[in-house]
């Protein structure tokens, strides 16, 4: 091992559950990451307008396609 080295790893994000709102977050955004469609994350979040979002607000992401 070299001395200071650092090994990144990116692991797969989890698929379905909830998601916490980050800044600079979309749907569309939010949907490619996790791997759903657009429509289905609307879908999953009835109660929520994609175009006021708040950071630290919870969404539902449905299981991936």
């Amino acid at each position: 091992p070299i001395q200071g080295a650092v090994l990144l790893l990116q692991l797969p994000r989890p698929r379905g559950g909830s998601y916490l709102i980050e800044p600079g977050d979309t749907f569309a955004r939010i949907a490619q990451q996790m791997g759903v469609s657009l429509q289905a994350l609307l879908d999953a979040n009835p109660g929520v307008d994609p175009r006021r979002l708040r950071i630290g607000q919870n969404i539902v992401v449905p299981t991936a396609e």
